[in-house]
């Protein structure tokens, strides 16, 4: 079962924890138990606690899964290529998930089968643990939960705290995304402008920057890369006084 397939099967746990938890207050009410909050809150309450915690373990692995992969990965390949110059991990990780994805460019080395083969088994074997605790965290958190149900309980106060941290959680995740980005930009503009000139790239009326394929694409121009930003802002201009003009008059 795949990330989003799981996700669909906890979010349809997680419902009929909500749908129970509801009925069964609505039921004690009708008894004539007096309840501190709505029906409903209580069946929120089940639900959150069916979801959270499975549907944050399922993006934790997610995550992790390929950092952990690609290392192990690295370790397939031999010492003689990691002290190659045109060695970059970058390339070697995507020859192998090519193979892993069945797209293949060529003959490939050995050791990329290999490291391929084990990917693909390290893949089976995080689904399956993936599915079984995500699967057994959701039906326990949402019965662990919905045992604590009674007509006295606050569930109100306690889905109001539940919202509350994950709005939370959520506001500093997106705060520190902002300042990586951030950083990383005022960074890699450092580099950029500690090789290339900054009157060069304010100035320059040729922009051409090259990659590592350029010579074995036949371009021929390997080493005269430039980059003069003039055109490159004449020409994102161009396109926008072309499509404000079409689409303005409309």
């Amino acid at each position: 079962m795949n990330s989003f397939s799981l996700a669909i099967a906890v979010l349809l746990i997680s419902s009929g924890y909500f749908f129970l938890g509801t009925r069964a207050l609505t039921a004690n009410r009708a008894a004539g138990a007096r309840l501190h909050s709505l029906p409903h809150y209580y069946g929120l309450f089940a639900g959150l606690m069916a979801a959270l915690p499975a549907l944050a373990l399922l993006t934790v692995l997610a995550i992790g899964d390929d950092i952990v992969f690609n290392q192990l990965a690295l370790g397939f390949v031999p010492d003689a290529v990691k002290a190659g110059e045109t060695y970059k991990e970058v390339i070697v990780l995507a020859q192998i998930s090519n193979v892993v994805n069945g797209i293949n460019f060529g003959e490939q080395p050995d050791w990329v089968y290999e490291a391929a083969e084990a990917w693909a088994g390290w893949q089976a074997t995080s689904t399956t643990l993936k599915t079984i605790t995500a699967l057994a965290l959701s039906l326990l958190g949402g019965l662990f939960a919905y045992r604590m149900l009674n007509p006295s309980f606050r569930s109100r106060n306690a889905v109001e705290r539940i919202l509350m941290t994950v709005l939370a959680a959520s506001s500093a995740i997106a705060i520190l995304t902002t300042v990586g980005i951030v950083f990383s930009v005022i960074f890699e503009s450092l580099r950029f402008f500690a090789l290339v000139p900054v009157s060069e790239f304010l100035f320059g009326l040729t922009w051409n920057p090259q990659f590592e394929g350029a010579e074995r694409a036949g371009s021929g121009q390997m080493g005269l890369a430039t980059y003069g930003s003039v055109p490159l802002f004449a020409g994102t201009l161009l396109i926008s006084v072309v499509a404000l003009s079409v689409s303005v008059p409309v």
